[in-house]
């Protein structure tokens, strides 16, 4: 189980960072997504998981990971209203 809550200089929008929890792992595709996984949203020229966010985030996925882009903000700043018990995390690139 990973805990975040002695994280201090994550960026993003960290709704429930005290509390949150990871029981099981990481999902790279949102068709394989299992419940308590966290998410790593890969964005590459031809391919952004961003957009399949909605998706994983109704399954009740606690913790997204995303590239940091100015079409992916403007989508996560309105999913974080929607789910404010849930955390975003922006990276500068999620493939590297």
């Amino acid at each position: 189980m990973i805990n975040f809550s002695n994280l201090k200089k994550i960026k993003g929008y960290l709704n429930s960072i005290n509390t949150l929890e990871i029981k099981a792992g990481l999902c790279l595709d949102s068709r394989d997504y299992a419940v308590d996984e966290a998410f790593l949203a890969i964005s590459g020229e031809n391919f952004n998981a961003v957009k399949y966010l909605e998706e994983i985030l109704k399954k009740g996925c606690p913790l997204v990971i995303y590239t940091s882009t100015l079409e992916n903000e403007s989508l996560i700043k309105e999913l974080s209203l929607s789910y404010k018990d849930r955390c975003f995390v922006s990276v500068e690139d999620s493939i590297t």
